[in-house]
């Protein structure tokens, strides 16, 4: 790389005193010029060997070389993989989950492992064919005490608030990350957990 910009530089330097200066002697041939032009300390080798440390230095420098094209590059990466930060409180979804046949009720559960009380908003939707829609009784808005753990359990059947034939999503509003919320169905109305229906607070998607 370095022989190739000696070179192009010798060329252009070699062209450009061609043109702009006529011959050093009456009757010196164009090879005694070009040795002329390449010894001469303003136009020749010393004047490339300075513009060849001027570029060494330009590549090495932190503020315009390599480094300073490193740090853009970065910046660059960094502004399209990094997603903005969601703006407030935390929007957590079970997303879409079916009712087995054995379902008698769901119940959805929020544990407050930070060190202060929060407060949190609980939604559940039923979701068919177009828009879905919220169930009854509507949005819960708790406070949670650190610690501790709240619950709410509904039943299935044709009359509500679950039916059966119906997908459901449980969306959990908070400002903390420590608040961990949990869903399971039940086959009775007595906490008996119908295996694999359980949405653990690790699969529970944040919304942007």
């Amino acid at each position: 790389m370095r022989r190739l910009i000696v070179v192009s530089l010798a060329s252009a330097v070699l062209a450009l005193a061609l043109i702009s200066y006529p011959s050093f002697a009456a009757g010196s041939s164009p090879f005694d010029e070009i040795i002329g032009l390449l010894t001469n300390s303003t136009f020749g080798l010393a004047e490339i060997k300075r513009e060849v440390a001027a570029i060494q230095a330009d590549v090495r420098s932190t503020d315009h070389g390599l480094a300073e094209i490193k740090r853009e590059v970065r910046a660059i990466e960094d502004a399209v993989t990094t997603p903005p930060p969601p703006s407030g409180p935390m929007r957590l979804s079970s997303g879409l989950f079916g009712l087995p046949a054995a379902a008698q009720s769901v119940d959805w559960t929020v544990v407050n492992d930070s060190t202060t009380s929060q407060t949190i908003t609980v939604t559940v939707y039923e979701a068919g064919v177009g828009p879905k829609t919220i169930v009854a009784p509507g949005p819960l808005t708790l406070t949670i005490a650190p610690g501790e753990v709240t619950h709410n359990a509904n039943s299935v059947s044709f009359a509500g608030p679950f039916r059966p034939g119906f997908y459901y999503e449980i969306i959990l509003e908070t400002a903390s990350p420590n608040v961990l919320p949990t869903a399971t169905i039940w086959e009775a109305h007595i906490a008996t957990i119908i295996p694999g229906t359980t949405i653990s607070p690790g699969t529970w998607v944040r919304l942007q």
